[in-house]
């Protein structure tokens, strides 16, 4: 893991180290070199004065985008009724449900806490019971100067307020094909002309794939199963709960993870390593090197 500094690709601004942003990616290696990318960037608005309705970020060098999309998150504001959870049914005691409504959105929405205070494993293995319509998303299209995307947010956000945008994308710039079905990767997060607090990455690859990375087995795919094909689904429905399933996972649950924190604007984090299709191929190196030292 290594953070590389690029600012000469990001939009010339004034900069603040104040008021910083947290990034999620999951990223999804394949046998055909193509890496799938998921991520969930949040962001604040630290003006005091005046709403805010751009977001800018930035491919690193040498990394083209296809497919991208961009959906804003909108967090809408739930009220729980005021009736009673439980009823008094003679000697015995039963549960009732009491009604959940949206009035309006939710200005004072902390998308800085990327799980929302229930924890990766409780939104991961059982969605339906966290998801209820909180959040909608609006598909943004992006104007784009080179390598950077300027986004004009359907809802602005206040001063001092919090919002965030999902990011979807497929690249072939991220895998390097060394030999046969073996593969390298160099995967960079996206840059901004802002401090980023924090960057989380979730490294994944296809169940078929072998990785020095998580102790030289088969990779499981969990990640892929559940989560991660069930956001490709909702990518092209656009039906809210389903989207919903696949934020909590961006960042978490990989099968290794990297973070960084205090990236300066302009820095990218760089993660690093391999994959082959066959287990044999992740040691050529090493069994060629003992091949000529015979």
């Amino acid at each position: 893991v290594s953070i590389i500094a690029a600012t000469s690709a990001v939009p010339a601004s004034a900069t603040s180290l104040l008021n910083g942003q947290e990034h999620y990616y999951t990223v999804q290696f394949r046998s055909d070199s193509k890496a799938t990318v998921y991520a969930k960037l949040a962001f604040q608005n630290g003006q005091s004065d005046k709403d805010r309705d751009t977001y800018t970020f930035s491919l690193p060098s040498g990394v083209s985008a296809d497919s991208l999309s961009v959906q804003q998150i909108i967090a809408k504001k739930t009220e729980v009724s005021t009736c009673n959870p439980k009823i008094v049914i003679g000697s015995s005691t039963a549960a009732q449900n009491c009604p959940v409504t949206t009035t309006g959105y939710d200005d004072d929405f902390d998308f800085f806490s990327n799980n929302n205070n229930y924890g990766y494993y409780y939104d991961y293995y059982y969605p339906e019971s966290r998801y209820d319509d909180k959040y909608e998303y609006t598909d943004v299209t992006p104007s784009v100067n080179g390598q950077t995307y300027t986004v004009k947010l359907p809802r602005a956000i206040k001063p001092h307020k919090q919002g965030a945008v999902l990011v979807t994308f497929v690249s072939t710039d991220y895998v390097t094909s060394a030999f046969g079905g073996q593969f390298t990767y160099d995967f960079r997060t996206l840059m901004t002309n802002e401090m980023i607090d924090e960057a989380s990455v979730a490294i994944n690859f296809d169940e078929e794939l072998y990785s020095r990375d998580v102790d030289q087995k088969r990779t499981s795919g969990a990640t892929t199963t559940k989560s991660i094909q069930s956001g490709a689904d909702a990518s092209a429905s656009y039906e809210s709960k389903r989207i919903d399933s696949l934020i909590p996972p961006i960042g978490n649950g990989g099968e290794y993870n990297r973070s960084q924190t205090k990236m300066l604007p302009g820095d990218v984090l760089s993660v690093k390593g391999s994959y082959a299709t066959n287990p044999t191929l992740l040691f050529l190196k090493e069994i060629l090197a003992g091949i000529a030292i015979t």
